[in-house]
C-alpha cells in the first residue's frame, strides 16, 4: 500500500509541476506525448523500488537523464531519481548507487 501511496503522490506532483513549470520557463519544450511517457517512466519505476531497487533506479534515473536531455522544464522529475538512489544506497546496493 505505500508503494501505491508513493506513486500517485509522485505522480501527481511530477506532472502538475512539469506543467506549472513550462509556464516560467519560455525556452523548454513543450510536454509532447514522448514528454508524459517518460515522466510515466520515471515514476512508475519506483513501483520496484523494495524488491529491486537496481531496476526502479536503472528506470527513474534513465528516463530523468532523458527528460533532461530533451530539455523539458524543470520541475519535481528528478524527485523519483533521488529516491530510487537513496533506496538503492540504502539496500546496501552502494556500487549502483553511486554509478
Amino acid at each position: 500500500m505505500k508503494t501505491i501511496a508513493l506513486v500517485c503522490v509522485l505522480a501527481t506532483a511530477v506532472f502538475f509541476s512539469t506543467l506549472m513549470a513550462y509556464g516560467n520557463q519560455p525556452g523548454a519544450r513543450p510536454l509532447d506525448s514522448l514528454g508524459y511517457a517518460l515522466l510515466a517512466a520515471a515514476v512508475l519505476g519506483l513501483t520496484w523500488w523494495r524488491r529491486r531497487p537496481e531496476a526502479a533506479l536503472a528506470v527513474s534515473v534513465g528516463a530523468a537523464a532523458v527528460i533532461f536531455t530533451l530539455g523539458y522544464a524543470i520541475a519535481l522529475w528528478p524527485v523519483p531519481a533521488l529516491i530510487a538512489v537513496f533506496t538503492a544506497v540504502a539496500a546496501g546496493r552502494r556500487a549502483a548507487g553511486w554509478a
